[in-house]
Parts: C-alpha cells; structure tokens; sequence
C-alpha cells in the first residue's frame, strides 16, 4: 500500500488564564488522532496524544493513548465483552477529563483548534504508541501559518 490521508487530527494548545512571571510559563498540548487503518492494513484505534512541557522542562515525552488497548475484550477474553460504542464513550469521557482537568488549573485554550490531516504512515506510528514525528511538522508549519509563537513556550 502506498501512503495516502485517512482522516484529520486535532490540535489544542492550553495556557493558564493569567500571565505567569518569566521562568514560569507552561503550556499543555492534546493531540487527537482518529481511528483508521495504517499502511499495512492494520486497524488502529481513536488515540489522545498528551504533553506539558513549561520552562524547566521543555521536552517533555507525549504520553499516548488509545482507546480500548486496556480493554480485556480486545485480547480475547469472554470476561468483559465491551462494543466499539462503550469503548468510544471511555475514550470521550478521558479525553474530556484530561482537557477539564486543564482548565480547572486555569487553562485556556490559545488561539483556535489546528485541524491536519492523518496518513497511513502516521497511523502505524500510533499503532506503536509514539506520537507521528510527520504529523508534528504539519502541525508546527500551521501554528507559524496560523500566527501561533513559533516556539510553543
């Protein structure tokens, strides 16, 4: 199979409400990837990318997470026998918690939502619980497009 687009992430960026004094800054950023198939054919589940990076630490790992993989349901086991739909709300409900938990902090959203566009090749990446470094390109080239700081912090 040849690399081809397959659906259309979402990007949030979250700041704190009020502006922090130099050396504090802290910025969180979620990364939404819907479910689809990787180049090989492989069906690879919704995934919540996660990081917050902040001036002491401005590397920070993405923490990923796709939904259904905790699910015994998915490996075999007649113990929990759960639908794609019950799999999806677990997935809405935690990406809505993290994304709340944000705001309770005193996060707001800065700017708008970015919206690009998925491949197969970044697909297979998730499936590998990384986030797709292709896709983190598309979304830096549209945060200086879109007038965003160029640097996240």
């Amino acid at each position: 199979m040849t690399d081809k687009i397959v659906g259309k992430a979402l990007y949030l960026e979250l700041i704190p409400q009020e502006e922090k004094p130099a050396g504090q800054n802290i910025v969180t950023q979620v990364l939404l990837i819907p479910e689809g198939f990787d180049e090989k054919g492989n069906y690879v589940p919704f995934s919540t990318h996660t990081r917050t990076v902040s001036d002491w630490s401005p590397r920070k790992q993405w923490r990923v997470s796709l939904s259904g993989t905790n699910n015994k349901a998915l490996f075999g086991s007649p113990i929990a026998q759960t639908t794609a739909q019950e799999l999806a709300t677990t997935m809405t409900v935690a990406t809505e918690n993290t994304i709340k938990r944000q705001i309770g902090y005193g996060m707001v959203l800065r700017k708008s939502p970015i919206v690009v566009e998925v491949s197969t090749i970044d697909l297979a990446e998730v499936k590998d619980y990384k986030t797709p470094p292709a896709l983190l390109r598309r979304i830096q080239k549209a945060r200086v497009a879109l007038t965003f700081p160029e640097k996240v912090l």
